[in-house]
């Protein structure tokens, strides 16, 4: 008999604050990926949020699952999946590999409906991070009312701990389709608009090294850098995508190399590695001219 348990957190430090054990099997059997339950009415799902507010959840690889049966499952490519674990494109899956997962609002159950089984779902749950606050949560995260949600966690209070779990809603056992998972409802606009330049990203990453360089980024609102998803960068090749991180806020865009970065005669502006439009710092987070940041590009 198959015989699946869900593990609870085991850890609340600022940089690991959720676990989900799905899938797991002591049964002697030999089986396929494609015949496993990559979940199960006994599991819990612990999210948090990534950088473009995706939710993320961690998968532990059993005995008998395959990367690409994972990915069809939750409506996903294997190059998305490599590139929410880096780990991966140095080497094969392993039995007892976790595995980051995306996961979009739409995928997740936030109010019940008549029709609606339990036994058909697995409970989903977010783990508050530093610094994050009830409405944050709520509104931004998963776009729900600030009362239902501390009414549905029996909350007289918004006020919140760092490992705390909030009942969020449910999500199904069934699977996902890939049109389920190609628009994450990101709540920027902007952002959903640059899902787009991340695929051109994850394809473009196939039989090329991802290079990562660290320095002094630039906002600007003249020329090319009025508006769009776009960036001077000073090694990236030209219409190319690379992603840029602001690591103060860890947010994060894929932007399009449509020119080099000019050579600055002010002393403050020499050296910069990229320059984004204001409308992306904005994005990033930034309010400042100048910023650190960290690019990451294929060549």
């Amino acid at each position: 008999m198959q015989i699946v348990q869900a593990f609870s957190i085991f850890n609340y430090s600022f940089s690991i604050l959720i676990a989900l054990c799905c899938g797991i099997s002591t049964s002697s059997n030999a089986m396929t990926g494609d015949s496993l339950h990559y979940l199960t009415a006994k599991d819990t799902v612990f999210l948090q949020a990534g950088n473009h507010q995706e939710k993320i959840f961690k998968h532990t690889f059993e005995q008998g699952q395959t990367l690409y049966s994972l990915a069809q499952f939750y409506g996903l490519s294997v190059a998305d999946l490599k590139y929410y674990n880096s780990y991966l494109k140095r080497r094969s899956v392993a039995t007892g590999d976790v595995i980051n997962i995306p996961v979009s609002n739409r995928m997740i159950i936030r109010y019940q409906e008549e029709d609606f089984k339990a036994k058909d779902h697995a409970p989903v749950y977010y783990i508050v991070s530093n610094g994050e606050t009830m409405y944050r949560i709520a509104k931004r995260y998963f776009r729900m009312d600030v009362a239902f949600l501390m009414k549905r966690n029996q909350l007289k209070s918004e006020r919140l701990v760092i490992g705390q779990r909030l009942h969020i809603g449910w999500i199904s056992l069934k699977g996902f389709k890939p049109e389920e998972m190609e628009q994450m409802q990101f709540t920027n606009p902007l952002l959903r608009q640059n899902y787009q330049l991340r695929k051109q990203y994850l394809a473009a990453g196939v039989g090329k090294r991802e290079r990562e360089h660290r320095g002094l980024a630039l906002r600007s609102g003249y020329g090319k850098m009025k508006k769009g998803f776009v960036a001077l960068h000073s090694r990236a090749p030209m219409n190319s995508i690379i992603l840029v991180t602001n690591p103060s806020t860890k947010r994060s865009v894929y932007l399009k190399v449509v020119g080099r970065v000019p050579n600055y005669q002010q002393e403050d502006k020499r050296g910069a590695l990229v320059v984004v439009p204001n409308e992306i710092a904005k994005m990033l987070g930034v309010v400042d001219p100048r910023f650190f940041t960290v690019v990451k590009y294929h060549r």
